[in-house]
């Protein structure tokens, strides 16, 4: 016998209201958050990077968070620098933090980090090894001392290491072969487009878990996580306490005359067949590295142009007015989406774009993407479109600048790559100086490069990239 309430007045005004808040999403222009400039990012004091003469280079952040301290400890030692022979063991180390080391038991630095409310964390990329620690600004100095600990002092008994660091491995390579294809494709083609350097992967191969030995762990540790490879950078913590850190928690061996090799982009494809209705492709173009500010921006502003990127700060958004979205609505296919790609590494990048669908339908996409980006390089990107992108980016350089995360991480690896960092508001002035000429240069360079590709799943109408 129950019957629905009617609507009032005030359900409807809640209803529409929603509902513009969604368009007003997807919708969003940077000019909205262009005002809140002088609130989000002069709030924002970062220090002069110091260099000290072991090496390390140091910053501080003072934010408007009190309170509340975050610090990022960033390695030139992600899986680029593996050889053949201890291809994975980033994955190992990443997976291996927090472990039994020369001052402490695992047990005890989790519970004190526990008791503290420290949130631990440590990733792996291909250019670096990345710790980091949220915690409260009372408690600098126990999280400073855990990460000297944890960083340079493991034992990695193997005991821990087959008891936690092997399982955690598998289940994350579970995890990618199973149920995240899309991470899978996009591994593979740093693969095809890289070969070694960057084109060693964040995973350890399957056959390859259980191989490294705790030497092989000592050695690694020994050659790349030295003083002269780190950056260190606190949101709301003095310099004096990184420095007292720094010098009686952190055991770091001398630096090591072991230089990383360079990464050349080369044309080349990975196919991996899989018995599914589903495919997944990521496509990339010799892309620009982080070192150069310029490019690297101008192709920040391709990828917007092209399409959004999965990770873009905008939700709900709908992708249509890239060119990428216009593309799949001229196509009108259905059973396929699509997302850009723009990844800028220390001396190298990608650019291009991901797509994924049912089998039926991904090749003829990637057909017409691949085209969109042909005529990117010989007609250039519009006016309009320049000043859409623009800002797009600077919406999302914004955005990440009002996390203390984020903007303390980021700081910490651009400070790990260029040795330097002014402020956020002269990345916005770079963004905002960038001519047409500009890009549309570098859109010529990048996207008439041969690409390079990587699909998984059924293949069937996917073409191959000599087909392109």
């Amino acid at each position: 016998n129950f019957k629905s309430p009617k609507l009032t007045n005030l359900d409807k005004m809640k209803a529409i209201s929603t509902k513009l808040i969604r368009q007003c999403q997807a919708s969003y222009s940077a000019a909205a958050a262009s005002k809140s400039i002088d609130k989000s990012l002069k709030s924002l004091k970062v220090s002069e990077v110091e260099h000290l003469p072991n090496g390390i280079r140091l910053a501080t952040v003072e934010g408007p968070l009190k309170g509340y301290s975050k610090i990022s400890a960033v390695y030139d030692a992600g899986s680029r620098h593996e050889d053949y022979s201890n291809r994975g063991i980033t994955h190992l180390l990443q997976r291996s933090a927090c472990l039994t080391t020369s001052k402490e038991l695992a047990i005890n630095i989790t519970r004190s980090l526990e008791q503290l409310g420290i949130a631990f964390n440590c990733r792996n990329t291909r250019d670096h090894l990345v710790y980091s620690l949220d915690l409260r600004s009372s408690c600098a100095v126990p999280a400073l001392q855990a990460l000297g600990w944890v960083s340079t002092c493991t034992e990695f008994f193997h005991w821990e290491l087959k008891n936690s660091s092997y399982k955690l491995m598998k289940a994350d390579n579970d995890v990618i072969s199973r149920l995240e294809l899309d991470r899978l494709a996009f591994e593979l083609l740093h693969k095809a487009a890289f070969r070694t350097g960057l084109g060693r992967s964040v995973f350890a191969e399957e056959a390859m878990i259980g191989d490294h030995t705790g030497d092989m762990l000592h050695k690694y540790v020994k050659e790349h996580m030295t003083p002269d490879r780190l950056t260190i950078v606190g949101y709301n913590v003095s310099s004096k306490q990184m420095h007292d850190a720094l010098k009686s928690r952190f055991e770091f061996h001398p630096p090591s005359a072991k230089k990383p090799v360079k990464s050349q982009f080369h044309s080349g494809e990975i196919r991996h067949d899989l018995p599914l209705d589903m495919a997944y492709v990521a496509l990339g173009y010799s892309g620009a590295s982080s070192a150069n500010l310029s490019e690297c921006l101008s192709a920040g502003i391709l990828a917007r142009v092209l399409g959004e990127s999965r990770d873009g700060s905008v939700a709900w958004g709908s992708n249509t007015n890239t060119r990428i979205g216009k593309a799949l609505a001229a196509e009108k296919k259905t059973g396929a989406s699509a997302s850009g790609l723009n990844l800028s590494y220390s001396d190298a990048g990608l650019l291009g774009f991901e797509v994924v669908g049912l089998a039926s339908a991904v090749g003829d996409v990637v057909k017409q993407l691949h085209a969109e980006a042909g005529k990117l390089a010989a007609q250039g990107v519009q006016d309009a479109e320049l000043k859409m992108a623009k800002k797009k980016l600077c919406a999302d350089i914004l955005m990440r600048a009002e996390s203390a995360a984020e903007s303390t991480e980021a700081i910490a690896v651009h400070v790990a790559i260029n040795n330097d960092f002014s402020s956020f508001e002269s990345i916005i002035a770079e963004v905002e100086g960038l001519s047409l000429d500009q890009v549309n240069k570098t859109a010529k360079k990048l996207f008439s490069t041969k690409p390079a590709m990587a699909s998984v799943g059924n293949l069937e109408t996917v073409p191959y990239l000599e087909e392109l």
